[in-house]
């Protein structure tokens, strides 16, 4: 009987070892940027912002001008506040929640600065999805439906165009965003929940979370209804890759010659 006892003590410590071994073993295998450092031309300017997970979940990501924290239900994303530093002290701009349904982002609601946005999802035959964005009295509760549909596409999960069209004056526009990617991993490909934003998360000079590759250059334009178009905003970007293909660098270029850099470090 003892004998049976200390082989089920064996088993048992074997396989806790083991347990503890796979997810040391999963937590190293995760590429996920613990610091990013933005530099300004010439470096003029210096901005460090941190990165703290839970596994590959994202706990909050701070700078020394602000911090958005985030909360999960299993996979995803459910809630960011956002923080700024101000005199010293910590003062919350922002709050969003995040609803899903089957997977696939329903509503964003959103408080910033005393005002309310409601963003709706829909998911079109053609793979397109339509985003309508709503003010709402933050009194009443009553929605004020904007006077603007935005049309997204996305290319292999990277957000690739968005279309935005609106009356202003009794004049038609459209606005075109277009996004070019590369090939590799993006540094923000293992954080959990990232993908299912539909590019709704972004962070001061970081810019956006790409979920799977890198932006490689993004264009701007504006057409007004007599065929009019006017090209609005370039910017291209450069990458520097570790061995395991995920960034360790990105040079901003745009229009007027302004270079900044932000370095990845894992």
């Amino acid at each position: 009987m003892k004998k049976m006892y200390f082989f089920l003590l064996c088993c048992l410590t074997v396989l806790t070892s083991c347990t503890k071994d796979e997810e040391k073993s999963f937590e190293n295998k995760l590429i996920l940027p613990k610091s990013i450092i933005y530099k300004a031309e010439n470096d003029s300017y210096t901005r460090v912002t941190n990165l703290v997970y839970d596994g590959n979940k994202i706990l909050n990501i701070s700078n020394k001008n602000k911090r958005n924290d985030y909360q999960y239900q299993g996979d995803k994303i459910v809630k960011e506040k956002i923080y700024s530093f101000e005199s010293g002290k910590e003062v919350k701009i922002s709050e969003t929640s995040f609803t899903y349904v089957n997977d696939k982002l329903i509503v964003v609601d959103k408080i910033s600065k005393g005002n309310q946005f409601k963003y709706l999802y829909s998911y079109n035959e053609d793979g397109t999805i339509k985003r309508e964005i709503y003010e709402v009295d933050s009194k009443t509760g009553k929605e004020l439906k904007r006077n603007a549909n935005e049309i997204l596409t996305f290319t292999e999960g990277n957000l690739t165009k968005i279309e935005s069209y609106y009356e202003y004056d009794s004049m038609s526009i459209v606005e075109t965003h277009l996004y070019r990617y590369d090939t590799s991993n993006s540094a923000f490909k293992n954080v959990l929940g990232i993908k299912y934003l539909m590019g709704e998360a972004s962070f001061d000079s970081i810019g956006s979370f790409s979920p799977i590759n890198n932006l490689e250059g993004e264009s701007h334009y504006t057409t007004y209804q007599f065929n009019y178009t006017i090209n609005d905003y370039v910017c291209n970007f450069k990458y520097e890759y570790n061995k395991e293909g995920y960034p360790t660098k990105k040079t901003i270029f745009t229009l007027d010659n302004l270079n900044e850099t932000i370095e990845y470090k894992y």
